[in-house]
């Protein structure tokens, strides 16, 4: 298991989840995915402009609070470790045994809509490199099950026909899973992904981040 002093810093050349998103795709779905390019506008872009990827978080920003807290305390970085402890249960989190419990929430497809919202009225805007097809990698922490997975694919597709330009494919990575909604075919797809390989992954993305960081200086 890889042991690191310190977390990554706040503002980094690569962006961890864009190579988190690279470096997944390439795990689960295909080595075609290891070309990506880590970019801006879209995220993730294949050289020969055939696709390009947009990378985006539909987290409870308490939840994501408490992570960025809990980090602090395991490195060590916070001034009052009871101060943090505080701010964590204020987010609806627990901290107990040295391990952070999760919010309790209700597993829904809101915030993964609103951010596909989100990312469909910035493409749109223009400012975007051009490339035949348009796809998005969104991290989740919700459960699906086949119902839920359903039902969304038929919002996102409700969703998309607004907009001239759509995603044609959305991947939503939860812990264990990878869920594919092909809005082509309209079809969807659960992928397995144990919690093993996705530390690997984690490792991997953060070992690519902090190498572009030796290149810089």
């Amino acid at each position: 298991m890889r042991k690191w002093t310190a977390p990554l810093p706040n503002h980094t050349k690569l962006d961890y989840y864009e190579c988190y998103a690279k470096i997944a795709l390439s795990q689960l779905l295909s080595r075609n995915y290891k070309n990506l390019i880590v970019k801006d506008k879209p995220d993730l872009q294949f050289s020969d402009g055939s696709s390009g990827i947009e990378v985006t978080q539909a987290i409870d920003p308490a939840q994501q609070r408490a992570e960025r807290l809990y980090t602090e305390i395991v490195y060590g970085l916070v001034r009052s470790k009871e101060g943090a402890l505080q701010e964590i249960r204020n987010c609806g989190c627990k901290y107990e045994n040295g391990i952070l419990m999760g919010k309790t929430g209700t597993d829904s497809f809101n915030l993964i809509l609103q951010a596909i919202k989100a990312k469909l009225e910035k493409i749109n805007k223009g400012g975007y490199d051009y490339f035949h097809h348009y796809d998005l990698f969104v991290f989740s922490d919700i459960y699906a099950d086949d119902i839920m997975l359903k039902n969304a694919l038929s919002s996102m597709l409700a969703l998309s026909g607004k907009y001239n330009l759509f995603f044609e494919k959305i991947w939503v990575l939860v812990p264990g899973s990878l869920y594919v909604f092909d809005l082509l075919l309209e079809q969807t797809q659960v992928i397995d992904c144990s919690s093993e390989l996705q530390y690997e992954i984690a490792c991997q993305a953060r070992e690519m981040v902090e190498a572009a960081e030796k290149i810089e200086k």
